[in-house]
């Protein structure tokens, strides 16, 4: 729909023409109690009720403003969205500046999917009405749809500073923050906000453990509460206690699932997953959550899972995914050529470099497209015709490829079993890179053990995923190792876990994940948190220990399979989400026990990579 046509009909050209009564009209008060009660008949979802209410009026008052606005409300919440235009449009015309019309207006459009139309009538309702928080919020969303985080946070800091204690507002905040990745403290642009949100959620606890919460309080607690280590102990203390609540909406079961992924409940996930996929089988956020539930539950669902999720990433990021030919899901390909490209992580694209010489070995012609800072690393792996060198993903057409795949879209194409990954290809370096670099590491003393203990601290899980410093200090006090820094990110940390660890940095002469290899190639072992870092490590068979949350991931583990991707890798498990303490101990004792085997004459042990007896599992 073009913006264009509503503010024609708005100024009058070709206006939508009023419907002459065809009975007598309503006297005003008696109107005015119809109107109520079709308000009240939609407060409480009787939609139908409403509905034959206002066809009634149509026929006596058919231009009244109320009259067409609630006609285009019952028509929305009947998901008849094209429908509720016209009347709403009629409705504007009529009283321009109405902001329930706006507001109807604006989620019907953007309901079809057109949310840059959305984001142009909330502006416009906006400005005629600046502190109207419902319309703030809706307009905050329309923005989250067109990726602009920054500019929809900026919409829900005016709500709250217009109403404080307003839960929706803050659960929207979060909600934005997990659609970016990027930490809640991104988002909040005033000091006001924090406190606000601090005196909502103790509310909220207080009148959960009282008398308990309705459903959309309920699950913003859950979804405020899950965000940090500090408050992550009450929201699974909540969840759990909410975890049989009947019946269970399926937008409840999803935050209770979220809570028990990072609890690493896999059989409470499961369940959770399996709810709110029951509830809406055409949701493809349900699909792909489910899909992921089962990979870590086990092998069951072992190749419907990979299938959906390739399905389902395909459908929602449409902009990640080639449109220009089919999706290949194993079909004969004969003398055709399919295009294999990267659609995930650096360290997703490194875990999957194994199902290229499959495709190859099968006879399949493919060409390779992967991100810019990963392709001289790509180029070391085979089978492939063409590694295509383009910074944005290609026209497949113009590869002559006739049909498209993401990397991961293989494990179905191909019916790959978990037997089928234990094998990595070894992926070297380019020659000629960092060569000063490797040679400096090279004549450092000792074992050369590369430590990467925290990524981007901007990522709203990075309170999961990082160690900090005071946590490493165990490693520091193992003898006989050079230390070699292999975190690129500028955490505040950085300098401090530089000087304890009296660490070799190579990192400002890294360019790309090629560089990276070169550098981990001149390595004993690896540490790493769950990162790009050590998938390079076990690409290239280094013996490495990955330290990874608490929160279950396929990653790592599928079902009874611990880490079942790197032969050489060794998982160690956080004991509860951002406590590393054991972790942390089991992996000094470890690393002491690898050094000193590397100091006795002619022997070269790896780490036990027994992952049978898993550290720390909660």
């Amino acid at each position: 729909m073009s913006f264009a046509w509503f503010k024609r009909k708005s100024r009058g050209s070709d206006s939508i023409e009023p419907k002459a009564p065809s009975r007598p009209a309503l006297e005003a008060a008696e109107l005015d109690a119809q109107i109520r009660q079709i308000e009240a008949d939609l407060a409480v979802g009787a939609v139908d009720t409403a509905l034959a209410r206002v066809q009634d009026l149509l026929e006596t008052n058919p231009t009244d403003t109320r009259v067409l606005i609630n006609h285009g409300a019952c028509l929305y919440s009947m998901q008849e969205y094209a429908e509720a235009i016209s009347p709403l449009v009629a409705a504007l015309q009529a009283e321009p500046e109405n902001i329930r019309a706006h507001y109807i207006l604006s989620a019907s459009i953007g309901a079809q999917g057109d949310h840059s139309t959305a984001v142009e009538i909330s502006v416009k309702a906006l400005a005629l009405h600046p502190r109207d928080v419902d319309m703030l919020l809706l307009a905050a969303n329309s923005w989250v749809q067109l990726g602009e985080y920054l500019e929809a946070a900026r919409l829900i800091n005016l709500a709250i500073d217009i109403k404080p204690d307003f839960v929706m507002a803050h659960h929207r905040l979060e909600s934005i923050s997990k659609h970016s990745t990027y930490k809640r403290n991104t988002y909040e642009f005033s000091p006001r906000v924090a406190q606000a949100r601090r005196r909502v959620i103790n509310r909220l606890l207080a009148a959960h453990r009282r008398k308990g919460l309705e459903i959309e309080n309920l699950t913003a607690l859950l979804a405020m509460l899950e965000a940090s280590r500090d408050t992550f102990p009450m929201a699974l203390k909540v969840a759990q206690s909410s975890a049989d609540r009947e019946p269970m909406h399926p937008v409840l079961a999803d935050a209770l699932g979220n809570v028990f992924l990072t609890a690493c409940d896999a059989a409470a996930l499961l369940r959770m997953r399996e709810i709110c996929f029951d509830a809406e089988p055409q949701n493809l956020y349900f699909k792909l959550a489910l899909s992921m539930a089962w990979l870590v539950n086990g092998t069951e669902h072992w190749t419907e899972a990979w299938r959906i999720m390739t399905q389902t990433l395909h459908q929602s990021r449409p902009k990640m995914h080639p449109d220009q030919v089919p999706l290949w899901e194993g079909e004969k390909l004969g003398k055709r050529k399919v295009l294999v490209y990267q659609d995930q992580g650096m360290g997703d694209a490194i875990l999957a470099f194994r199902f290229l010489p499959i495709l190859a070995a099968r006879g399949l012609r493919f060409d390779l497209w992967v991100f810019p800072s990963i392709q001289d690393l790509a180029a070391g792996t085979t089978g492939y015709e063409n590694l295509i060198r383009t910074p944005a993903l290609p026209d497949p057409r113009e590869l002559g490829c006739d049909f498209a795949v993401p990397m991961f879209g293989l494990v179905s194409a191909l019916s790959l079993g978990i037997d089928d990954l234990a094998n990595p290809p070894v992926v070297r370096p380019p020659k000629g890179r960092v060569v000063s670099i490797r040679e400096k590491i090279a004549a450092l003393p000792g074992m050369r053990i590369g430590l990467m203990c925290g990524g981007n601290p901007r990522r709203r899980d990075d309170w999961e995923r990082s160690v900090p410093l005071e946590d490493l200090s165990a490693l520091a006090k193992v003898p006989g190792i050079s230390w070699i820094n292999l975190m690129v990110d500028q955490r505040i940390d950085r300098g401090d876990l530089k000087a304890t660890f009296r660490m070799f940095d190579p990192t400002p002469d890294i360019k790309d994940f090629a560089d990276t290899a070169a550098i981990v190639e001149e390595l004993d072992a690896v540490i790493a948190v769950d990162s790009s870092v050590a998938h390079v490590a076990g690409n290239l068979g280094k013996p490495f220990w990955v330290l990874v949350p608490s929160s279950i991931d396929w990653r790592w583990q599928i079902g009874s399979h611990i880490n079942p991707w790197w032969p050489t890798g060794r998982m160690l498990r956080s004991e509860a989400p951002g406590v590393w303490s054991c972790a942390i101990q089991t992996c000094a004792r470890e690393l002491a026990e690898f050094v000193a085997s590397r100091k006795m004459p002619g022997v070269h042990k790896v780490p036990d990579v027994d992952n049978s007896r898993e550290a720390n599992v909660v």
